[in-house]
């Protein structure tokens, strides 16, 4: 196999303006369909997520499919989460503590109020004067500070939690699968595969939040994974090192403001396919693609064009909205893909027949600055 930094090509991004049209054509059907004929990108408004959400408690006949407890969210502004998890998929089950930094938006707050869905569990929620008296009805969590917030005050919680995240919908939420380890190869012989689409409103079926996407945040990632595989997130890598006998902890972190749900976990057996890409307008990009053994091969050709992808992006759009960290793929089990800030989601679809679908890779590359950097208004 040639090394992956001489598989990628350096054509001329002028030749990617056919892709590009073609990605923006391919946002609606056939394109741009989902497992079993889904779209990705659902037809919701600013205008829908008002009118469900106008009480406390609203939106439960639709599924949580806006997210958000409650409008009563806007009284505070979420400024930094860190997750610190362990994942494991023997019992399909996620554990750990969501640490949330918000800056109160009303004079004399009492309460918070943010998103879990009842499948999971609260053990504590933790403040520095103690631990809090909260209530979990629905998918809403209410917790007593222990006094008002001025507006503008800044003030933190830890929630403990736990359990396993049920999936919202099909192939929405925290998804836990199994992988052949060869095409075509034996049920028998089978790798996992933990992995999530949190779009539009599901980032609560698995960690705490105020799943909204009009109040970005940063955010650290710690992921505690059986030792066999690798946990890929938002960002900037971190580092990585063995925890309890049998496992071991990759941390992330996400310096530019993002939405939930674009916050993203791929956990599984991957092999890490890297470029350095220097593009015309002057970024020093990493390009790193996570992907499975037995498509390696493909996953080199279907990427082969990235980075004069990247170049044409900035010479259209400007720089890279994510200066200092890398863009690239972790390879999931869909039939599209997932514009997750930094490392999109790609489906295991995409790298069949091999050079079939750059349009998509450019489709989602496009996603960095609108949709990510620059996110819906309506």
């Amino acid at each position: 196999m040639k090394n992956p930094i001489e598989r990628f090509g350096r054509s001329n991004p002028l030749t990617l303006l056919p892709v590009l049209v073609l990605a923006l054509l391919c946002a609606v059907p056939p394109c741009a369909l989902g497992q079993e004929g889904e779209l990705p990108h659902g037809g919701l408004t600013r205008e829908d997520f008002v009118r469900a959400k106008g009480f406390v408690g609203g939106d439960k006949d639709n599924n949580g499919e806006l997210g958000d407890a409650a409008t009563l969210s806007e009284r505070y502004d979420v400024l930094r989460y860190g997750l610190d998890l362990q994942v494991d998929p023997s019992d399909r089950s996620i554990a750990g503590a969501v640490t949330m930094v918000f800056a109160s938006t009303y004079e004399g707050l009492t309460e918070m109020i943010f998103d879990l869905r009842q499948t999971l569990a609260i053990e504590t929620v933790g403040h520095m004067s103690g631990v809090l008296a909260f209530t979990h009805e629905g998918d809403s969590v209410t917790v007593q500070l222990p006094a008002p917030l001025a507006e503008g005050a800044v003030d933190s919680v830890v929630v403990q939690y736990g359990g396993i995240p049920t999936p919202p919908l099909v192939n929405r939420g925290l998804m836990f699968r199994e992988v052949r380890r060869e095409h075509g190869g034996s049920t028998e012989d089978l790798f996992p595969l933990v992995a999530n689409l949190s779009q539009p409103g599901y980032a609560q079926s698995w960690w705490p939040c105020k799943d909204r996407p009009d109040d970005k945040f940063v955010m650290t990632m710690t992921l505690t994974v059986p030792e066999i595989l690798t946990a890929v997130s938002n960002g900037t890598f971190q580092g990585e090192a063995p925890a309890a006998p049998g496992w071991r902890t990759y941390r992330w972190a996400e310096a530019y403001p993002i939405a939930t749900y674009l916050v993203s976990v791929a956990i599984s057996e991957y092999v890490l396919l890297s470029e350095e890409c220097a593009t015309p307008g002057g970024s020093d990009i990493p390009l790193r693609n996570w992907v499975w053994q037995k498509d390696v091969e493909n996953a080199l050709i279907e990427f082969e064009n990235l980075c004069p992808m990247m170049g044409f992006c900035e010479d259209r759009f400007g720089p890279y909205p994510f200066q200092g960290e890398k863009y690239g793929h972790a390879e999931f089990l869909w039939n599209g893909a997932m514009e997750h800030q930094t490392v999109t989601s790609i489906g295991h679809g995409s790298f069949s027949p091999p050079g079939t679908h750059q349009w998509l890779v450019m489709h989602e590359l496009a996603h960095q600055w609108f949709g990510d950097s620059l996110t819906p208004a309506t």
